[in-house]
């Protein structure tokens, strides 16, 4: 099965996967997908606040509202949205680490994403796919890592 984080991610030093198959049409797990808030998913808020230490501070995915959508609270915060292949695909990034003296003053584009390859930085892309299946389709996420 072909992913668009080939597009974006094609050579990667780390990799995460998971799926599951759902008994449901792809447009109606897209629309779940893209429309799961904070407090819809069990312990997200609880184990978020952990992961900052207890901290308030600016919203992020870290730090989401309790009834927005988590892909909202990502693209507006830390992650790109690199593809939106509705019903089949959602693809984002982010910079996770980069020269102190070459930090981006704006969002990157899609482009500059999948362009950026010089040494210092890492970056990171995840993508949420549906593939049809009888009984259901198959929902995966994959992290890439370069």
């Amino acid at each position: 099965m072909t992913s668009r984080l080939d597009e974006f991610v094609p050579a990667f030093q780390f990799v995460e996967r998971h799926a599951i198959t759902i008994p449901a049409s792809p447009a109606r797990i897209y629309e779940a997908v893209s429309s799961v808030t904070a407090r819809e998913i069990r312990l997200f808020r609880t184990l978020t606040w952990l992961r900052r230490f207890g901290r308030s501070g600016p919203e992020s995915i870290l730090n989401a509202p309790p009834d927005v959508p988590i892909v909202d609270v990502a693209v507006r915060t830390m992650f790109i949205l690199l593809a939106d292949d509705r019903p089949r695909e959602l693809v984002f990034g982010a910079v996770v680490v980069s020269p102190r003296r070459a930090r981006p003053a704006a969002k990157l584009t899609a482009a500059q994403f999948k362009a950026l390859e010089e040494p210092g930085y890492a970056k990171a892309a995840m993508n949420f796919l549906i593939v049809a299946g009888t009984g259901g389709c198959m929902l995966s996420t994959e992290t890439r890592i370069w």
